[in-house]
């Protein structure tokens, strides 16, 4: 039987695809491009049509039509394949009842939350007693036609208006609880969430609606929340949603900039002055989740952040962990409590020119110090170059780092020297707080440097050989038949994982890579690599049988196993004799010549 990867191969082109997202120019026997997935000038990204595959020669990215879709959308395998399919017009397999269940209760959720963007959105604009919330919001700026094109709503001042509404489509209560839109009661029962509340329904990268921000009245208590979010549930994590990415990421793409503001408001307001390449982090600081997603669009961020306390603290934060992910990072700060928003409703053209005008991260930094700190006093000037040095801290590219070294030496009227001197104590101080010294009393057997460097080089020789075992396999499924020789040895060795389950499932999945991925999801970044292996392989090995390779690989393999256990078992018998005990060394020795029989 085909395979949904095989049938979606077979109905889509490589160069269409990637062509929606980048734009590919025609060298011939391929396509070039600059890379969607770093940094460059000269192009370097390569897309073989004959083969169906992508590589760029510049960051090592490559892979076919799906590994694709999943990076630059930020997608798991499944929800990749679903999109190809749709494209593709293809109705995608269900495997087993298990995997059909846990599809259709996602689907459920998703149209729970869809169904109660369409209700607020209704009670906003057909209930003639929220007109103050449509004028507050008109107030601000906004027209009817934003509004609508965000999907704003209201929820009205009642304890079971949505839940009566959902309950009503079919729904049952335990899966309005796991979208989050229903609270549960101590004492048995639920309640809505939300209530008498502007909401702003929050969308992933494709669209699709996992949760909702919802804002108090303008003129509501002061003790209640401003925002309250949806909590974290099977489809709305906080720390990797940005808020208006599904409308942003085209132009993100397009400028090859992204701006990052603090609230949804500043983000409908911007789209609304026509800078579309927007997205809010809704009240956090950017978090690794969010930069990965957006760096897959563009490496170059604007950080558009208040200048109240809170703000800085989070400009801070984001800056540092843009800085240690190799983002070109910028930052604007508004004065007088001014937002995004504010700008707009008065003057549209004037957020343009702060965005064009924001500051590169490190000079911003320099210029935060230079007014937080007294430089005039020895303290206070220590104080400002630790405070601009904790971001230069992160920065991995040596040349980069040396230029700011220099920089930062100049803003503050010191030398290099000293500002390096700095660096490096900064440095130390971080490594011993990741590193712990180990107790004076522990009982186990410390290792020599040889030792360690040697086992340390054992463990990536063998995690590399068997990550290229599982290419191999999952590329040529002789080579993965091949595995089963070997199934009495493994399946009596720890850590080997990835290869057992192969081996398992092989005939299961009649050795098709894209059934063994449905079933094994965890394995998917493995899987991104098949066609940049298959590639090297036909390169490196020419007419050399994969399946003879195999034989090799697992040869080889099985010998560092080997290895490592003697020296593992070694330092045991070491350890034990150290300790007087004579049986414990029977046990080990026993081991030991088992080990030399079996290998």
């Amino acid at each position: 039987m085909t395979s949904d990867v095989s049938r979606i191969k077979e109905r889509l082109n490589i160069v269409d695809v990637i062509g929606d997202y980048v734009k590919l120019n025609n060298a011939g026997s391929y396509y070039k491009a600059r890379c969607p997935f770093h940094e460059e000038k000269t192009p370097s990204f390569v897309v073989n049509e004959d083969r169906q595959t992508y590589h760029c020669f510049g960051c090592e990215a490559g892979g076919d039509i799906i590994s694709f879709i999943m990076e630059i959308d930020g997608l798991d395998f499944r929800e990749a394949l679903k999109l190809l399919a749709q494209r593709a017009g293809i109705n995608l397999t269900v495997y087993t009842k298990q995997q059909k269940d846990a599809q259709d209760m996602k689907s459920r959720l998703y149209d729970i939350l869809r169904h109660s963007t369409e209700f607020y959105e209704k009670q906003l604009w057909q209930n003639s007693g929220q007109k103050q919330v449509v004028d507050y919001l008109k107030n601000r700026g906004l027209s009817e036609e934003i509004l609508k094109k965000f999907q704003l709503g209201f929820a009205l001042d009642n304890w079971n208006n949505l839940e009566n509404f959902l309950l009503s489509k079919g729904y049952k209560p335990f899966e309005l609880l796991q979208t989050g839109v229903c609270v549960s009661k101590k004492n048995g029962g639920q309640y809505d969430r939300f209530r008498n509340r502007i909401i702003f329904p929050i969308a992933d990268a494709l669209g699709r609606i996992v949760g909702f921000t919802a804002r108090i009245l303008p003129n509501d208590s002061n003790s209640q929340a401003k925002y309250i979010n949806t909590p974290e549930t099977a489809l709305y994590h906080k720390s990797n949603i940005l808020y208006g990415i599904h409308l942003a990421k085209q132009s993100i793409r397009k400028q090859d900039l992204v701006i990052i503001v603090e609230g949804n408001v500043d983000v409908i307001a911007s789209h609304q002055a026509g800078i579309e390449n927007v997205v809010a982090v809704s009240g956090t600081a950017l978090t690794n989740e969010h930069i990965k997603a957006l760096k897959t669009k563009t490496q170059n961020f604007v950080l558009f952040f208040d200048a109240d306390e809170a703000g800085k603290k989070a400009a801070r934060r984001s800056s540092i962990a843009c800085l240690a992910n190799d983002i070109q990072l910028s930052l604007v700060s508004l004065k007088d409590g001014k937002d995004a928003a504010d700008i707009v409703a008065k003057n549209p053209k004037e957020l343009v020119e702060i965005i064009k005008n924001a500051k590169n991260a490190l000079d911003f930094f320099v210029d935060v110090a230079k007014q937080e700190f007294d430089i005039t006093t020895p303290h206070g000037k220590r104080e400002a170059i630790d405070s601009v040095l904790e971001l230069i801290a992160v920065i991995d590219n040596s040349i980069e780092k040396q230029e700011w070294i220099k920089r930062c030496a100049n803003a503050f009227n010191t030398t290099t020297s000293l500002v390096k001197d700095a660096l490096d104590d900064l440095l130390k101080i971080s490594k011993n707080y990741v590193n712990p010294k180990i107790p004076e009393k522990s009982r186990v057997v410390q290792k020599s440097k040889a030792q360690k460097r040697e086992i340390e080089t054992n463990e990536m020789k063998n995690n590399k050989l068997i990550n290229t075992i599982f290419l191999c396999a999952c590329v040529f499924p002789n080579a993965w038949r091949e595995l089963g020789k070997y199934s009495d040895k493994l399946f009596g060795v720890e850590g080997y994982e990835i290869i057992k389950k192969l081996i398992k499932n092989g005939q299961e999945v009649n050795y098709e890579i894209g059934k063994f991925i449905e079933k094994y999801p965890q394995y998917e970044k493995l899987y991104r690599s098949t066609a940049k292996f298959k590639s090297y392989y036909e390169k490196t090995y020419g007419d050399i049988k994969p399946e003879d390779s195999m034989n090799e690989y697992i040869t080889r393999l099985m010998k560092i196993h080997k290895k490592n256990k003697i020296q593992y078992m070694t330092e045991r018998l070491r350890q034990v004799e150290m300790e007087g005990d004579n049986e414990r060394k029977k046990e080990i020795m026993k081991e030991f010549q088992n080990l030399l029989n079996n290998y």
